[in-house]
């Protein structure tokens, strides 16, 4: 199955020009191009930047925020890859600031090497700020790819729909209670605009992973778990590692987004299970699961079923096995009888048939054609068996994969607006259309979560605040 890693704006692999060199991190002052760090002001007129980033998969997406207001103006970029360019985009302002938006995602590639590179074609003039923000990327590695480990800014992304997490019986993607003021959605709140939430007491979700090896460093050495908590509680549940149970982490502000739920670091290198269970219905969504791994590898997810060899019934097997054996040959016998008679038979028509051929001129028979398949559409996406129940209420439009995920967005595309409250949508649903209502935003101020800064072109002044941002810290 795909692995897909996550790459803040901050990682090192990201060449940015002009001005690469600036610390990461740092609130400097740049003359024109990308902004490191929020807050930050700059001067200048602004001019054309550029962003690139290698990477070893098949197919990559580019998030981002775009700023919202009279402040900010449009911003026309450009997105290549391998140095071919792909698609332009004028990324255009609301009234609202905008986040985890899919400014560009790839076409299928082949599993090989491949250059993403990103043109600022025109920029900010003097008197506003660029709307265009880098945030993070999400690419599909190639299996046993080596991911980057020597900072905390690339790490396997496991979406809350991934087929790698199994989920017990009272699970949905319906969100209840989402708070419902201003244009403030799902899509802003969470990653991919999706999350998953416990429906009782006994709803868990389980994941399988292979910690690190000492001194050989493979596996992943931390995992962490992200979610959104929108109303006070006194306990979300508890998570394990190999039977080993603690707390997750309670916010002391609601509602929290890309809250971390907890973090464990395994010191082995076994083959691990992840469980996390939930305290009671709604206590908190399951956003993403991060693990910090030097290679593009997660465990294969363990289906659930119905198997077992208890001595009954492989007593009961073998005897069906003998009878079934007896019926075989009584069934041979007799179909050899009839093959025997088709011979016969086919050989007197094509006899009587020669005799007609040779007495007339014509021949009146009629072919027909080997019944042909008609188009038969496939299953869009296969949950593990583990999913696979009555009460599993999934609340989205299933997708096979998690790159038709990410281009099922209805993202902004060449000349293309984002206007006023508009609706982010997964699969042909909005993103809004949550207990049949509009989902609306949660004061700013209320957001809890930790923000690394990003990248824009700003001018002239101080860089908003502008989360969730991804980062470890």
């Amino acid at each position: 199955m795909s692995v897909y890693v996550i790459v803040d704006d901050e990682d090192a692999g990201i060449s940015w020009w002009p001005h690469a060199n600036q610390t990461a991190g740092s609130p400097g002052i740049e003359a024109d191009g990308w902004v490191v760090a929020s807050p930050a002001t700059v001067s200048g007129s602004g001019i054309p930047s550029t962003m690139s980033y290698s990477f070893n998969g098949s197919s990559i997406s580019l998030y981002g925020t775009i700023g919202g207001g009279d402040g900010f103006s449009s911003t026309n970029v450009s997105f290549s890859v391998d140095f071919n360019m792909i698609s332009t985009s004028v990324i255009t302002s609301s009234s609202d600031t905008r986040r985890h938006i899919p400014f560009f995602v790839s076409p299928s590639m082949p599993d090989s090497s491949h250059t993403l590179t990103v043109d600022v074609l025109t920029s900010a003039s003097t008197l506003t700020d660029s709307n265009f923000f880098v945030d993070y990327l999400i690419y599909e590695a190639s299996e046993n790819s080596t991911v980057s480990t020597t900072e905390d800014t690339s790490w396997i992304f496991i979406d809350d729909h991934s087929p790698y997490l199994g989920y017990s019986d009272g699970w949905t993607g319906n969100v209840l209670g989402f708070p419902q003021q201003g244009n403030f959605n799902l899509t802003d709140a969470t990653f991919n605009s999706s999350v998953m939430g416990p429906t009782s007491s006994s709803s868990n979700v389980s994941l399988k992973f292979t910690g690190i090896i000492p001194l050989l460093c493979n596996g992943a050495s931390t995992i962490r778990a992200y979610g959104m908590i929108l109303n006070s509680v006194s306990t979300l549940g508890t998570y394990a590692i190999d039977g080993v149970t603690a707390n997750m982490s309670v916010p002391t502000t609601f509602p929290a987004y890309n809250y971390e739920l907890f973090t464990a670091n395994p010191t082995t290198g076994e083959s691990h299970t992840l469980e996390i269970t939930a305290a009671d219905a709604n206590t908190f969504y399951l956003d993403y699961v991060l693990m910090k791994s030097d290679s593009a590898f997660i465990s294969s997810p363990s289906l659930t079923g119905n198997g077992g060899n208890g001595g009954g019934n492989n007593h009961e097997k073998t005897d069906n096995s003998r009878h079934l054996g007896v019926g075989a040959i009584v069934g041979i016998s007799i179909g050899g009888l009839v093959f025997l008679s088709f011979l016969l038979a086919s050989f007197f028509v094509l006899r009587r048939r020669r005799r007609s051929e040779t007495e007339n001129t014509s021949d009146d028979y009629t072919t027909t054609a080997a019944p042909g398949f008609g188009n038969q559409s496939l299953p869009t996406f296969v949950p593990s068996e583990s999913r696979a129940s009555s009460s599993y209420d999934p609340g989205y439009v299933p997708l096979r994969s998690q790159s038709e995920k990410l281009a099922a967005y209805t993202h902004v595309t060449s000349s293309s607006n984002n206007p006023d409250g508009a609706n982010l949508a997964i699969g042909g649903t909005s993103a809004q259309a949550f207990d049949g209502g509009s989902v609306r935003s949660a004061p700013q101020q209320l957001v809890v979560e930790s923000d690394s800064g990003l990248r824009g072109l700003v001018h002239d002044r101080a860089v908003e605040h502008l989360p969730p941002q991804y980062s470890s810290e």
